[in-house]
Formats: C-alpha cells, sequence, structure tokens
C-alpha cells in the first residue's frame, strides 16, 4: 500500500476511537511525524498503521491507550522511531519544497512593483534560511507535544524568527537582479501561475501558497495594465489599495497555512 493511501486510511480509522483514546493517539502520531523528517516516511506510516489498529482492538475489550500503551508514549514513541530506518531524502525532499515555495512566492510580490528590479540574490538566500528556520520549527514543535511550554513565549519565539525572512529581500541587495518590462512581466507571472496550478492544485499543503498566488498574480497584473496600472502605481487611493489588497492577502496566506499544516499532520 502507498504511503499516501496509508494516512488516509488511518484519517478515517481515528474516527472510531473515543476521545480519550484519540487524544492519545494524534499526539503520538504528530511527534512521531514532526520527529520522523529523517525516517523513511512508508515504514513510519505503517507502524503508526499498526499501533491504530491494535489500539483499536483493545478499545473493543474495554482497554484505553494509556492501559494498552504505557502512560509514557514518548518513550514508546522514540523507541519505535529509533527502530525505524532512515531516509534523508525526505527531510531533503521537505527543504526543497519549502525553498521552492519561498523563492516562488517572493517572486510574484517582486513583479509587483514595476520600477524596482527583482532580486533574484536575495529571494535564493530568503529561501535558504525559511528552509532552515521550518526545519528548526517542525523539530521545535515536536519537542513541545510532551512537554508543557508557555504558548505565548511559543508565538513570541515563532513571530521573531520569521521577522529576519521579511527583513532579507528588504536590506539584502545582490548584483544577481533584472527588470521586467510590463508585458513581459505580465508573461512572466502567468507562466509562473499556470506551473503552480498544475503542479500542486491536488496538494493540501500547496493551497495557501496558490492562493497567495493567485491574489498577488492578479494584483502584479493590474499594476502592469496601462490605464488600472496608472492609477494604483501613482495615486494615493491606488497605493492604499495596493497595501490594504497585499496585507490582506499575505494574512489570508499564513492563516490558511496554520490551519493545512495542522489538519494535514493530524
Amino acid at each position: 500500500m502507498k504511503t499516501k493511501d496509508l494516512i488516509n486510511q488511518n484519517n478515517q480509522l481515528r474516527k472510531q476511537l473515543n476521545q480519550e483514546n484519540q487524544k492519545y493517539y494524534e499526539d503520538l502520531l504528530l511527534y512521531m511525524r514532526l520527529k520522523g523528517l529523517t525516517k523513511n516516511e512508508s515504514a513510519l506510516e505503517r507502524q503508526l498503521m499498526e499501533i491504530l489498529q491494535d489500539l483499536i482492538d483493545a478499545q473493543k475489550d474495554g482497554v484505553s491507550a494509556a492501559e494498552y500503551f504505557g502512560k509514557n508514549p514518548q518513550e514508546l514513541a522514540d523507541q519505535i522511531l529509533q527502530e525505524t530506518p532512515l531516509q534523508p531524502t525526505s527531510l531533503i525532499k521537505l527543504i526543497l519544497i519549502v525553498f521552492a515555495t519561498t523563492v516562488l512566492t517572493s517572486i510574484l510580490p517582486a513583479l509587483v512593483s514595476v520600477k524596482t528590479p527583482v532580486d533574484l540574490g536575495a529571494m535564493l538566500i530568503n529561501g535558504c534560511y525559511f528552509a532552515l528556520l521550518i526545519v528548526c520549527y517542525f523539530k521545535f514543535l515536536g519537542e513541545t507535544i510532551y512537554q508543557k511550554r508557555s504558548e505565548f513565549w511559543s508565538i513570541i519565539i515563532s513571530a521573531g524568527a520569521i521577522i529576519p525572512g521579511f527583513l532579507i529581500p528588504i536590506f539584502v541587495k545582490t548584483p544577481l537582479h533584472f527588470k521586467l518590462n510590463d508585458w513581459l512581466g505580465i508573461v512572466i507571472i502567468l507562466i509562473l501561475l499556470t506551473v503552480g496550478l498544475i503542479k500542486s492544485s491536488k496538494e493540501i499543503l500547496a493551497w495557501p501558497m496558490l492562493m497567495f498566488g493567485v491574489g498577488i498574480a492578479l494584483l502584479a497584473i493590474a499594476m502592469r495594465l496601462p490605464v488600472i496600472g496608472n492609477f494604483l502605481n501613482e495615486t494615493t487611493t491606488g497605493k492604499t489599495i495596493i497595501t490594504v489588497t497585499f496585507t490582506f492577502i499575505t494574512l489570508l496566506f499564513y492563516l490558511m497555512s496554520a490551519f493545512v499544516i495542522k489538519k494535514d499532520r493530524k
């Protein structure tokens, strides 16, 4: 059975658990997936499926998850992870996805500005930063599942770690930059958007990026059109519309990303 099928089957079977057992198992599942980024994904999902099936059988006999697997699920999870074969390509794949996503989400906003050159070098540096950040974040998130941490400080630390990602494109300048005229910019925007829709429309984790891409692409195209572009770029009202629209799209992207990651990891 393919890994994706195992995950889908797991999602369906978990509905059979009562509230207490479901909480126990989903914490275990989330911990193992986050801590097992360098492990063989297929082998890990088979282990999770075996645990789930054993738990369902135990529940039918009136035995709780804590009674069946013990009151220290982290110890159980760590033991299983230690025995699961390594597959570093899983982590490399995640890093490449985050890197490509960051670069693409940086290119489209950069194309919004008609007069400012697109600094590809700064985007590549930013992509490397976010790729490293997301790996560290997953590790941090995994550690918080069985350790009591202040939610307030977790949010503060996470927000502080993201800030450099916004500052890099602003303050880092490299010789690797280029400028596009209006119509060539529109063509490139449409190509990037089409490729993104074709490649990622079926992946739920890509939906926030697609939504962000569509919103930014429409704004960038509007700013490059003869009449509308002049209004948006040259008038105070137009510049206000640009700022409000960009802020709304960015906020929606992060809210949707948080929702999708939480939903996918369950």
